[in-house]
């Protein structure tokens, strides 16, 4: 076996170094609070109580286009929009305290790595998990678990320069192959 040889053997077995980027979660806390805060804002602003039958539909659509262009969470749909703006201030509330921990909790619980999709998989699995088993009705779970979806990104990111280091550390650790002279090699 070549010293080549072991050298490529010995830095194919180093795995790449994660560093944990702790805002991630913290954009994502925030990025649903702001969404919160907007649909409370919205709703005082165009309040359906004070608007006759015959303007109600037309109120839904500009409350519903406020809030698509106002949101940071731009991947949620028209139906998730409109079920968050007919939720009461005390379910906005509800829902959005366990929104924030379930989003804690898979910071804390869940390593989301770069280019790993099934660690995505994994965690909107914990999701599904928290909401089928909280007391939301339905609509408002299958709501929660788009928004908490949405939210769901790497938290881990590889650290290209430590990876790089461990491989040389491994290079250099390698004993060259000697042989000598007369010697049979198999």
């Amino acid at each position: 076996m070549s010293t080549q040889r072991l050298i490529e053997d010995s830095v194919k077995h180093i795995q790449d170094v994660y560093t944990y980027d702790v805002n991630i979660s913290k954009i994502a806390v925030k990025n649903i609070e702001d969404l919160f805060e907007t649909v409370v804002k919205i709703n005082k602003q165009y309040s359906l109580s004070t608007v006759s039958e015959a303007n109600k539909a037309n109120m839904e659509e500009k409350r519903l286009q406020e809030l698509k262009k106002s949101s940071k969470i731009s991947s949620l749909s028209d139906e998730n929009y409109t079920a968050l703006l007919s939720l009461d201030e005390k379910q906005l509330d509800e829902l959005k305290t366990f929104l924030i921990s379930t989003t804690n909790k898979i910071s804390d619980e869940v390593t989301i790595r770069e280019n790993r999709p099934e660690d995505i998989v994994l965690a909107q699995g914990v999701i599904t998990t928290k909401f089928t088993n909280s007391r939301f009705p339905k609509n408002v779970k299958e709501l929660g678990m788009a928004i908490e979806y949405s939210q769901v990104k790497p938290n881990f990111f590889i650290d290209y320069s430590k990876t790089e280091e461990l491989k040389e550390e491994a290079k250099k650790a390698v004993k060259p192959v000697i042989i000598k002279k007369d010697q049979i090699i198999a």
